[in-house]
């Protein structure tokens, strides 16, 4: 599938500086390829633009932008919901009440609410949480 779309009636504008992201999917958590284009319609006679950095520098960063911080966050917790599922299916275990009531019954529910809600050091923290619950379960049956 091919898409195109021009911002030609309604350009972008901004002073200092532009930063643009793809979601691919819910979380990042697809892996389509996307990509895009940029167009820079430059004034003339303009002074000479900065050298840019070695490449090392201009790599994307973590940062402190609370939304990825969460989805950082979800896709640990992604990962470690993954690996207890592939324990309690190929070992067939029964999950003790008390973990799927803490985990499954109220803090994933709870961690979609705040990050719906945007709440984000909320979500973050219940997430570490049930990350830590998940994997005290996991290495004691592995």
């Amino acid at each position: 599938i091919s898409m195109y779309r021009f911002y030609v009636n309604d350009p972008i504008r901004f002073r200092q500086s532009i930063r643009a992201t793809i979601e691919h999917g819910h979380n990042n958590n697809f892996s389509n390829d996307y990509s895009s284009v940029a167009f820079w319609y430059q004034a003339e006679p303009h002074a000479p633009f900065e050298k840019l950095p070695p490449v090392e520098e201009r790599r994307r960063r973590k940062g402190d932008d609370p939304h990825v911080l969460a989805c950082a966050e979800l896709a640990k917790l992604q990962a470690t919901l993954r690996q207890y599922h592939g324990l309690v299916a190929a070992k067939k275990i029964e999950p003790p009440v008390e973990l799927t009531q803490q985990v499954f019954d109220a803090l994933i529910p709870e961690i979609k609410d705040a990050f719906l809600a945007k709440e984000y050091p909320a979500m973050i923290e219940k997430c570490g949480i049930c990350n830590d619950a998940l994997r005290t379960f996991i290495a004691a049956h592995e």
